[in-house]
């Protein structure tokens, strides 16, 4: 992982264990931050500005840390608020269950729908970051669809470039939708889609 990454992956995490979700309460990504994340020590590092890779935005690598607490939530059943899919298709996330997020304007917010308290907490290694969500068990059972993937837009030649990306890589654009379905004491409580639309990505021509 790069240096300035793990960093803001790091930093951006620990603030997140030990934060309790009260029942019913609602809870945003930018909120354990306060008014102004980029006090925090965070460090110039690469993000997603405008469709294109740009390495100096402080706090580089925070949706890293979003996408993966998105996911524990969705995994636990819980009620999704506010989700962004990333401007093109990032292959080392899940399909479609990406949460990109981008201070002001973009969070990820969900909510304790359940009788009880959530404890967040959060683990970081200089090639991973982890979330659990630990509270009394709900009996929620969560299945996701398959990724349906639609209107592919191929990477062609007048594509600009991305910087964040080595020269010969490339990813097709497309549209890719998700179903998540929360059953509780058989009936259904959620039944979410989640719609993403990747621009297609690429490094520029493959080195001969």
């Amino acid at each position: 992982m790069n240096p300035a990454r793990y960093t803001n992956i790091r930093i951006g995490a620990s603030f997140f264990d030990g934060v309790v979700v009260a029942p019913g309460e609602e809870f945003s990504f930018w909120s354990v931050f306060g008014d102004d994340p980029a006090s925090k020590g965070f460090v110039p590092a690469g993000a997603i500005v405008n469709g294109i890779s740009d390495n100096s935005v402080v706090g580089g690598g925070l949706c890293q840390v979003s996408t993966t607490l998105f996911n524990a939530v969705l995994n636990g059943g819980y009620e999704v608020v506010e989700r962004h899919a990333h401007s093109y298709l990032i292959e080392r996330y899940p399909i479609g269950l990406d949460a990109a997020v981008f201070f002001p304007g973009a969070d990820m917010r969900w909510r304790n729908d359940t009788a009880y308290p959530v404890l967040i907490r959060s683990a970081v290694t200089p090639t991973s970051v982890t979330f659990s969500l630990v509270s009394v068990p709900t009996g929620r059972t969560v299945t996701f669809s398959a990724a349906a993937q639609s209107r592919w837009v191929p990477v062609t030649p007048s594509l600009r470039p991305d910087p964040g990306h080595a020269a010969g890589y490339s990813v097709a654009g497309r549209d890719v939708s998700r179903v998540r379905t929360v059953t509780e004491g058989g009936a259904v409580i959620h039944r979410d889609v989640f719609f993403s639309r990747y621009a297609p990505v690429w490094g520029g021509p493959a080195v001969p």
